[in-house]
Order: C-alpha cells, then sequence, then structure tokens
C-alpha cells in the first residue's frame, strides 16, 4: 500500500538563517536612522525580532519578486559582512550596501546632518 505523505512547500527559496539574523541586526543598529516608506499597511516592518520571510512575503507580490529579493539580500549580505572583515578600507561601499540591504526591506536611511 502506498501513501502519499503531503509536504508544505513554497516557491519562493527562504533566506537563511545566518543571513536573517545579519539582516536583523544591520536594521537593529540603524534603527534611529530608518524611515519605513512602504505605503500604510502594505507590507510589515522588519524589526530586530521579525521573521523576514514573513516581511519580505508581505513586501512583494508574487514568488518571482520574493525570489529575486531573497537572491539579492544573500547575496548583498555576503558582501557586507566580507568587507566588514576588512576594517575601514571599504567603510564607503559597505555603507552603499547597507542602504541597497535596507532599500530591499523598505527603508530609507535618513542622513544625518553635517555640522556647518
Amino acid at each position: 500500500m502506498k501513501f502519499d505523505v503531503p509536504t508544505f512547500q513554497t516557491e519562493a527559496m527562504l533566506l537563511s538563517a545566518t543571513t536573517s539574523y545579519y539582516l536583523r541586526q544591520l536594521v537593529h543598529k540603524n534603527r534611529g536612522r530608518l524611515k519605513f516608506v512602504v505605503a500604510p499597511n502594505a507590507g510589515i516592518e522588519a524589526h530586530v525580532l521579525a521573521d523576514l520571510d514573513v516581511v519580505l512575503t508581505s513586501l512583494y507580490l508574487d514568488d518571482e519578486a520574493i525570489q529575486d529579493t531573497v537572491n539579492q539580500l544573500e547575496r548583498l549580505a555576503f558582501m557586507h559582512q566580507a568587507l566588514k572583515e576588512q576594517g575601514d578600507i571599504y567603510a564607503q561601499q559597505r555603507s552603499e550596501i547597507e542602504k541597497n540591504i535596507l532599500w530591499l526591506l523598505g527603508f530609507l536611511i535618513l542622513e544625518e546632518k553635517q555640522p556647518k
């Protein structure tokens, strides 16, 4: 006798646990400088305890967009970590990657005003 075992399967690949943790830490680190720019009730705002897979599925409408965003976030997080290990030599590039990561999560970084 053969039984079909139901399995839960989603079309979109989810973020790895280490990437989710790393991205939540970036959100936490920048929390005072972030503005959530998604229309009200159009998506879930990421925070340090958020399930980023749920956040992404609330922000992006279809599996292809979610998959593309997951791939970008995985790649950007890897690049950010690699540059972080190099110290301040690549601080500007690291800052640009942070902006891209946070934008994909629905945030705009508010620039600090420079003293005159």
